[in-house]
């Protein structure tokens, strides 16, 4: 494989290279030539394939790895907080489940208090009517 001249600029280096130091150019202010002239050495070096470069192969291996790993303690804990929330659903359906069943009892009570209420009610209303009618002296009367 052809290696680049020591002074040609890569992509991964011509920023900061062209930052610090630019290249001599043989027009007065010909930034657009520079420009043109990167261009086409970043064509060149892409053409060349340096993504089958050894060094680059092992670096890209190095950060697939990586990202596979990473990947990998993404997936478990998606997985894990998958598992909670449907455990925390589970649990607030059977929570709901319950309490519809308490306020149906609750309701079933507070029915069975108002019917006792209203039979006590009308009990004692009876019982007055009858110590009224009956009582020899109705204001001395334990009511």
């Amino acid at each position: 494989m052809d290696t680049a001249p020591p002074n040609d600029y890569t992509p991964y280096t011509m920023s900061a290279e062209m930052l610090l130091n630019p290249p001599p150019s043989s027009e007065g202010g010909g930034g657009e030539a520079i420009v043109d002239e990167h261009q086409q050495k970043i064509q060149n070096n892409n053409s060349n394939s340096n993504s089958h470069h050894p060094l680059l192969s092992r670096a890209q291996q190095t950060l697939k790895q990586q990202l596979l790993e990473r990947k990998r303690e993404l997936d478990e804990q998606l997985h894990e907080k998958r598992f909670v929330l449907k455990k925390a659903t589970k649990r607030r359906e059977d929570a709901g489940v319950k309490m519809y069943g308490l306020q149906k009892t609750l309701s079933t009570l507070q029915t069975s208090l108002t019917s006792a209420s209203e039979h006590l009610t009308s009990i004692a209303s009876a019982h007055i009517k009858v110590c009224f009618l009956t009582c020899k002296y109705p204001r001395r009367c334990h009511l």
